[in-house]
Order: C-alpha cells, then structure tokens, then sequence
C-alpha cells in the first residue's frame, strides 16, 4: 500500500533543541505576515508554529495519485465541512496559554479553512488581546454557560477546549495538522482521466494557503 507517510512518523517527534532552532527560521514566501500575530508564546512553540505553517506551504492544493487498477486519484488535505454553521470550535478557557492556542490556530490561520474556527474566548482569558488580532476568525468573549447554550442551536465539526494545562505535543507538523483538517482523496474509475483531474482540482474543498487577512 502507498500511503503518504512512513509509519514511523506516527512515533516520531520534533527535539526540543530542534524547535529553538526552527523559532529563528523564516515563514514561507507569502506567510510573512504572520511575524505579526505569532508573537508573545515560548521559543518551542514559536518553532512549532513555523513548522507547521511551512509545512502547509508545501503540502496544500491537490496533488495527482500513482492509480492502481485502471483509476485516476487526486488526494490532498481538505477543509473541514464547509457546510453552513458547522464550524471548528475553539473554547479559550479563563487559565489557557499562548502555547497552547498557537499550534491550533496556526493551520486555520494560513488556510482557507481561516472562515471555518470559531474562536470562544472566557472574558477573564489573560491572552484574549492577543486572540484577537487574528483577523478573519469569528470570535465571541462569552462564560462558559453561554458557549453551551450556543451548542445547542448548532452542530459544530469539532470542539477543542485549551485551559492551561495542555502541554505542547510536538508531532510531526503532517500528523498535527491532521488531526485538525481532513485528508482524503476521490478517484476516476477510467485511466488517465485528465478530465476528471482538471474538474476536481478545482474543487474549494482542498485547503490552499490563504492570503493575508483585511484588517479594514
């Protein structure tokens, strides 16, 4: 089986040493912008977040399969659902950190899933000023008793509550993302169906780098 990462990356980690390093590195072209928001978190972390968002440089836009059997694939990473209130949800309790809401917002941030996190911010949060210079995300300062009574008027795609004592997990920046964004793929039946590729590469499904957000 082809698969697009070796199966001793799910073990696999980033050294602590390794990030302190990758915190003095540039974004990728077109994500300069982001110097600007990522601020005020721990090297390490710092390090993680460029990481990730260089990753998703490479990574994003669709990319042509092998095929197997006659088929014609087309893979990539997606989106969440971009059915209408059917967000990501991330709940910034009172004690959350910078370190833990960066690595989150990172791949939402440069993307064009950015319209897709909901951002539900504690009133008391101490990193509420710093949240909300991310343009582009819907935030809401609301206790936790209002978030849950929301709750029930939607269906949300995920809900990731930070509250100060989540550590940071440095995965590989491929498997961290993923567990954030769907990865999948869809196939033609017929061989070589450059029809196909052309129709379905064009889908708003696959996540692409976004540019950076009007502040206006």
């Amino acid at each position: 089986m082809i698969i697009p990462s070796s199966t001793p990356g799910y073990n696999t980690y980033y050294t602590h040493d390794h990030l302190v390093e990758a915190s003095k590195g540039p974004y990728a072209a077109g994500l300069e912008y982001c110097s600007d928001v990522f601020v005020g978190c721990s090297a390490p972390v710092l390090g993680f977040v460029k990481n990730v968002c260089n990753y998703l440089a490479d990574a994003c836009g669709p990319k042509r399969g092998v095929g197997r059997g006659g088929r014609t694939p087309v893979y990539g990473l997606q989106r969440p659902p971009i059915n209408d209130n059917y967000p990501t949800v991330l709940r910034i309790a009172a004690g959350a950190t910078l370190d833990e809401a960066f690595p989150i917002i990172a791949p939402f941030y440069v993307t064009n899933a950015r319209s897709q996190l909901q951002v539900s911010v504690d009133p008391s949060s101490s990193i509420a000023q710093n949240v909300e210079k991310f343009a582009g995300f819907q935030i809401i300062k609301e206790d936790s008793a209002a978030l849950q009574r929301r709750l029930q008027s939607f269906t949300p795609y995920n809900v990731i509550t930070i509250d100060g004592k989540r550590g940071l997990e440095p995965l590989l920046a491929m498997h961290w993302v993923s567990r954030l964004v769907c990865f999948g793929h869809i196939k033609s039946v017929h061989t070589a169906d450059e029809t196909f590729v052309q129709k379905f590469s064009k889908s708003k499904k696959w996540l692409a780098i976004a540019a950076a957000p009007s502040r206006l």
